[in-house]
C-alpha cells in the first residue's frame, strides 16, 4: 500500500510541476522518487528459491558490514 501512495504522489508532483502550477511539486516528485527507491532497495529478496514439503530451511541474520 505504501507504494502506491508514494506511486501516486510521484506521479502527482511530476504532472503538476511540469505543467507549471508551482516549482514545488517537482521537489515532492523527486522526494518521491527517492523515498520509492529506497523503500524498494529494503524489501528486495537476498535469495528466492522453491522449498519442498519436508525440507528444512534455517534463516540466520548478522550485521552488514560497513561501507568502506
Amino acid at each position: 500500500m505504501a507504494g502506491t501512495v508514494i506511486g501516486w504522489i510521484y506521479r502527482t508532483g511530476l504532472r503538476r510541476g511540469t505543467t507549471g502550477s508551482h516549482w514545488a511539486w517537482i521537489v515532492v516528485a523527486v522526494a518521491a522518487r527517492i523515498i520509492r527507491n529506497e523503500v524498494a532497495r529494503e524489501e528486495r529478496a537476498v535469495i528466492s528459491m522453491p522449498v519442498k514439503a519436508g525440507d528444512r530451511l534455517i534463516v540466520s541474520a548478522s550485521k552488514p558490514e560497513p561501507k568502506r
